[in-house]
């Protein structure tokens, strides 16, 4: 989970043009440049880093990063 969590991590200083404290309990509501458009580029990203692709479901359950970790570890 904590590999998973760091790289996570990268993901989202790449796709996010600010600095964000991240943490496992971190959602969408914390961070200004989440919209539409950037929750598909952070899927996009995280399906190329993470060689899986995710289900709508998935991506719309996931309501911080501690579940989208748990996503990402299932698919392993």
């Amino acid at each position: 989970m904590a590999d998973t969590f760091e790289r996570l991590k990268n993901i989202f200083e790449e796709v996010f043009i600010d600095e964000y404290e991240l943490t496992p309990q971190t959602t969408a509501a914390d961070i200004d440049e989440w919209d539409s458009m950037a929750h598909i580029n952070l899927v996009k990203a995280m399906e190329d880093e993470f060689k899986c692709k995710f289900t709508l479901d998935e991506m719309a359950t996931a309501s911080n990063l501690e579940e989208m970790v748990t996503i990402i570890d299932n698919k392993k």
